[in-house]
C-alpha cells in the first residue's frame, strides 16, 4: 500500500466519498491536505484534514466498501 497526495485523484476520491454517503460539496479545488491509499494503482482509501490555525479536523476518512474490515483503516 502506498499513501500519496490526493490532488490527481480528485474524481475518484469524490466517487468513493459519495458511494459512502459522505459530503463532497465543500471539498477544496485540489484536495489540499487530502491523501489516498493506493493498492495496485487503485484507490483503496482516503482521508482529509481541515486546518484551523493550530488545530485540525479529520474529515472524510473512508475505505473502499469491498475492503472494509481488512485492517486498512484505523483499528
Amino acid at each position: 500500500m502506498q499513501i500519496v497526495p490526493a490532488s490527481k485523484y480528485k474524481n475518484r476520491v469524490i466517487t468513493l466519498l459519495q458511494s459512502l454517503h459522505l459530503p463532497t460539496e465543500d471539498l477544496t479545488g485540489n484536495l489540499e491536505n487530502f491523501f489516498v491509499a493506493l493498492g495496485a494503482n487503485e484507490i483503496i482509501g482516503t482521508v482529509g484534514l481541515e486546518i484551523y490555525g493550530e488545530y485540525g479536523l479529520l474529515r472524510s476518512l473512508a475505505v473502499d466498501p469491498q475492503l472494509q474490515g481488512k485492517g486498512i483503516g484505523p483499528h
